[in-house]
Parts: C-alpha cells; sequence; structure tokens
C-alpha cells in the first residue's frame, strides 16, 4: 500500500518502524498493514515500553499516538 506492496525493499534492509499506541486494534491494524507493506515493525503500547524499545535501538520511523 504504502511502499508499493510487497518486495518493495528486497536486497536492501527494511526501514524499521516503532509503532506507540495505547488502542491494541489500531495498533495490530498498522503493523499487519505495514509488516504486508515490507516495513520491519516494533510495537509498543505505552511510553515505558517504547522507551526500553528505543534503548536497544532506534528505528528509522517512530508512530507515535500523542493522545495516549
Amino acid at each position: 500500500m504504502l511502499s508499493g506492496g510487497p518486495g518493495a525493499f528486497a536486497g536492501h534492509d527494511a526501514p524499521r518502524i516503532l509503532i506507540v499506541d495505547d488502542d491494541p486494534n489500531l495498533l495490530v491494524l498498522l503493523a499487519d498493514q505495514l509488516r504486508a507493506d515490507g516495513y520491519e515493525i516494533q510495537t509498543a503500547r505505552d511510553g515505558e515500553e517504547a522507551l526500553r524499545r528505543l534503548r536497544s535501538a532506534w528505528p528509522d520511523l517512530l508512530i507515535i499516538d500523542m493522545m495516549m
């Protein structure tokens, strides 16, 4: 959908995205769609979990629910 479809990053490392949202349904929906588009996805359900993930590695993009 966003990247031109599965395999758009063939031969390259897929861009890494961290999605942070407290709505589990939206989190799964976004993660599944972006994975299908070829992105490497991590998720976090709150700010503390997001910070733990960021301590180990920084993604290429953060998608954050600002109203959590």
